[in-house]
Parts: structure tokens; sequence; C-alpha cells
């Protein structure tokens, strides 16, 4: 089944991983990102402030992961079924 590239982006720029496995490759990297998102999230929200270096980061590596699950999708769909990887 084809994917589409945006989606994989947009969700991938929104929840770290999720485009990952939107797109079925890598799904184990995307439930890493996932566990390490939650865990960053509760100890940012603990200790009730967040730098703004943090911030500024944080829309760095959204649009890095937006931008890799573009392609990634792309290339899934290049592959066709083959593309499946865990």
């Amino acid at each position: 089944m084809m994917k589409k590239p945006w989606l994989a982006a947009v969700l991938n720029f929104f929840f770290f991983g999720v485009g990952y496995i939107y797109v079925g490759r890598r799904v184990l990297f995307g439930i890493l990102l996932i566990i390490v998102g939650i865990v960053d999230s509760i100890f940012w929200l603990s200790t009730g402030s967040m730098p703004p270096q943090f911030i500024a980061t944080t829309f760095v590596i959204s649009g890095a992961f937006a931008y890799d699950g573009y392609k990634d999708a792309e290339e899934r769909n290049k592959l066709g079924s083959r593309g499946d990887v865990v």
C-alpha cells in the first residue's frame, strides 16, 4: 500500500516517531522516539521550566524528522512491499 509522504512528515514533525510507524519502516526506532519523547516531556513538565534553547532545538529536530519521514515514505513507495523493514 502506498504511503503519503506528506502525512509521514506531519506525523514525525508533531509526534516524534509516529511517522516512521505509519510508513512501516524503522518501527522500533519510532517506538524508541515516542518513549524518549514521553520521558522528556514528563521531565520538562515536572521541572516547570523549559529554556528557550530547548524550544529552538526541538523545532530543528522536528524539521529533520519530518524531512526524514518524508524521504522514508518516498523510498518505501518506490520499493513497494519490499520496503517493509522492522
